[in-house]
């Protein structure tokens, strides 16, 4: 057997995102999480509450052009508990990667920014009796400004409602049950 490195296929949408502001085209409202699909954009409501695969969290450095199409440039932790050094250059933002079920549907959050990095500290320190066998569920609660230095962020809180079994959603896919070769490659021709 080869061992090759294919490299990352880069992840898979939809992706869920907070939205502090207004985007600059006006689709996105302020203080809004909206799922990306390949159709468009169309508006969430976590206040209904969504389940969050916590233990499939990926945590990292985000750097993005803002380009349109253009996907940002991810370089991820080895694991969430231990954060590499902030990479050289400019733009470096802390960022994670979270799977959840919104209804019977996966999505993916993933996003680098203070607000969004933010919600998800302050949603994982509560989670401190979190089953083995169960996922927690959140719901959007309010929000919270933060000022900095310079400007500011809107965080959304996320408040712990209860752990439940994982979703169908969050199943491993079906293992492929194409019958193994007998070497016999018969009439193919390559």
């Amino acid at each position: 057997m080869l061992d090759i490195d294919w490299g990352s296929e880069g992840a898979s949408g939809p992706f869920l995102s907070w939205s502090a502001k207004v985007s600059m085209d006006g689709e996105v409202p302020a203080r809004s999480f909206t799922l990306r699909t390949r159709e468009g954009k169309e508006a969430v409501d976590l206040k209904k509450g969504a389940v969050f695969d916590v233990r499939s969290l990926r945590t990292g450095w985000q750097r993005s052009e803002g380009v349109a199409g253009m996907p940002p440039e991810w370089l991820w932790n080895d694991k969430p508990s231990h954060f590499r050094p902030k990479p050289e250059g400019e733009g470096w933002k802390r960022g994670f990667s979270l799977p959840v079920a919104l209804g019977d549907r996966r999505v993916v959050w993933e996003q680098a920014g203070a607000g969004a990095w933010d919600a998800i500290k302050r949603f994982a320190a509560q989670l401190g009796g979190l089953p083995s066998d169960k996922m927690p569920v959140g719901k959007l609660v309010g929000v919270d400004v933060v000022k900095f230095t310079k400007g500011s962020t809107v965080v959304p809180i996320l408040e712990l409602v209860k752990y439940i079994s994982p979703p169908a959603c969050f199943a491993p896919s079906p293992i492929d049950d194409t019958p193994e070769s007998d070497g016999d490659d018969g009439d193919l021709e390559f």
